[in-house]
């Protein structure tokens, strides 16, 4: 058997004829990472709308420079500078909202925070120049939809809740939270692989 000398062809990240943007570094960006990125952006303005809901608070104009930030952390959305920038927005929250306060705009805060995020995570999980498979885009979607609707049931409970009792201790909080986490562990479908 003859070894061969040809050179190996190597598989293009992106097929030919897909729509996109190049920017003036050179990199290509697809349609539908343009679009998550979109779509986290506006996640951010639905979090602001909410805060301002919540909160009476009549903002300056300038900050709904702060729905553009995502667009600039498009280049490091796979670091920590995204969370890091959540942290911001919820720190800003917790300054502006009264404490044990309850209302509807909370939801769309909620809601906001849980569209970008996700984009967000969505567009960190491949190169730039990636097109998603529909079967990728239909499970992220459909975990998006559910991830909303445990926000509103959350968000009906505690309206149902918060006429009852005068206020929640922190214990009330911490369990809450554990409860959270164990049904995130629970529901995890794809472990990470162990090093060997």
């Amino acid at each position: 058997m003859a070894l061969s000398t040809r050179r190996p062809t190597l598989p293009r990240r992106r097929r030919r004829g897909t729509r996109g943007l190049r920017t003036e570094l050179g990199r290509f960006w697809s349609v539908q990472q343009l679009a998550l990125v979109l779509l986290s952006a506006a996640g951010v303005a639905l979090f602001i709308v909410g805060l301002q809901g919540v909160s009476g608070w009549t903002t300056d104009p300038a900050v709904w420079l702060l729905a553009v930030v995502p667009v600039l952390l498009v280049r490091v959305a796979d670091s920590a500078w995204p969370l890091a920038y959540w942290a911001v927005l919820l720190y800003l929250w917790v300054l502006a909202v009264p404490a044990a306060s309850f209302s509807w705009w909370s939801v769309l805060g909620g809601a906001g925070l849980i569209l970008s995020h996700t984009a967000t995570a969505l567009s960190a999980s491949a190169p730039p120049a990636a097109d998603f498979p529909a079967t990728v885009l239909r499970a992220w979607l459909a975990r998006t939809v559910l991830a909303l609707a445990a926000a509103g049931a959350v968000a009906g409970t505690i309206h149902l809740v918060a006429g009852r009792v005068s206020t929640l201790s922190p214990v009330a909080y911490v369990v809450g939270l554990l409860g959270v986490a164990a049904l995130l562990a629970l529901t995890r479908s794809n472990p990470p692989d162990t090093a060997d």
